[in-house]
């Protein structure tokens, strides 16, 4: 995290390399504010609560740093307010959904950085950018719309919920009830088996959802080994590729 925080390479255009020439003044402190007409580039890092993607209500966060540009040490400013906007992927107009201000944080692995934070709640699937537009004695040179020093958004793919349980209300009967949530009423779900851990998932089932998007679907134990079942909706309504968790059925 420091390395992509704190030691992040810019490219300089020539309208810094005159004003970093012309400029005596050293590298400006980290609790200074910047001089005026500084060189200001905003820098925006992705860093989310689980390894994958959200699934719907998760939350997530979008952290990043406003950098000083002056030499070859880039120094991350507190007190600078950035703006985060949001771009639903059907192409709409991208959207201010909040603002933050660069603050000393303490990361979870227990360092301190100067940095913006946003705690979102993940609702569908959106491109999120970070806008700098400098401030009352510093200007933004170059882009002031930036991820990782480049203006190229993050993609944030947002998956349903896909809750399953097995019940065996017999011994000779087992059933896999599910849910997709949300948007999901009436739809056809992909129940997949696959016959060893090695083996391809093939179709197995495709219950037809209710109103609330719940489902329920019959399943067979083997004769020997174990049978393995997930279920999956396609990417739909603003919701990426969704699989459940895996279930297993082993032979009695």
């Amino acid at each position: 995290m420091r390395n992509r925080l704190d030691h992040l390479f810019v490219r300089s255009t020539l309208r810094f390399l005159a004003l970093a020439l012309a400029l005596a003044a050293p590298l400006v402190p980290a609790a200074s504010a910047p001089a005026a007409a500084d060189p200001i580039f905003a820098s925006a890092t992705t860093a989310y609560t689980t390894s994958s993607d959200p699934v719907h209500g998760q939350r997530f966060k979008i952290v990043g740093q406003v950098f000083l540009l002056l030499g070859e040490s880039p120094a991350p400013l507190p007190n600078q307010q950035v703006t985060l906007e949001q771009q639903p992927t059907s192409g709409a107009a991208w959207t201010a959904v909040a603002t933050a201000t660069t603050t000393e944080t303490t990361m979870a692995n227990g360092e301190k950085h100067i940095v913006y934070t946003f705690d979102r709640v993940a609702s569908r699937t959106s491109s999120f950018r970070v806008r700098y537009a400098g401030s009352a004695d510093s200007q933004a040179i170059g882009s002031s719309v930036s991820d990782d020093g480049a203006a190229v958004p993050v993609l944030v793919r947002v998956h349903r919920q896909m809750p399953i349980r097995l019940t065996q209300p017999r011994p000779s009967r087992i059933f896999m009830s599910g849910e997709a949530r949300p948007l999901y009423a009436r739809q056809r779900v992909d129940v997949l088996r696959k016959t060893c851990p090695t083996c391809a998932w093939k179709v197995y089932a495709r219950p037809l959802t209710d109103g609330y998007g719940r489902y329920r679907v019959r399943l067979y134990a083997p004769r020997s080994g174990s049978y393995y079942f997930v279920a999956r909706t396609p990417a739909s309504q603003g919701f990426a590729l969704s699989t459940s968790q895996q279930a297993r059925i082993r032979a009695s």
